[in-house]
């Protein structure tokens, strides 16, 4: 089994793209289309699609707006459930690869899925 220390600090996983995978989680979740968000919050229409898209972060205040029109405070938003903070982890690891790499990647994982189910393998030892 792997310790990955992936419980310590959270703060560095946290980049353009992995804040914007998370909104989109969240608001998928909710069934509310990055379009309707932005123009609700009174934003223009591409406001929350270009956060989601790891192009841009959001003001504080954008950012508060957000997490109040989802239901959600702030602390759920950057939530650290070692699953969370795995796909974060994960994701930052994805950007450094190549597209070969990443093509390696995906076949890896789709014969992985094909021969077994595994439980979540990260935890603390």
């Amino acid at each position: 089994m792997y310790n990955l220390n992936l419980f310590d600090e959270t703060a560095e996983y946290w980049n353009k793209t992995t804040f914007g995978l998370r909104l989109a989680r969240i608001r998928n979740e909710r069934q509310i289309s990055a379009r309707k968000l932005s123009l609700e919050l009174g934003y223009n229409k591409n406001y929350i699609y270009s956060i989601e898209s790891g192009r841009n972060f959001p003001t504080m205040e954008g950012f508060f707006d957000i997490c109040c029109y989802l239901g959600i405070d702030p602390q759920h938003f950057f939530g650290s459930s070692p699953e969370h903070i795995f796909t974060c982890h994960i994701t930052n690891i994805l950007e450094k690869l190549d597209e070969n790499q990443l093509q390696h990647l995906y076949q890896l994982a789709e014969d992985l899925a094909e021969t077994s189910h595994p439980t979540f393998p990260f935890q603390k030892l």
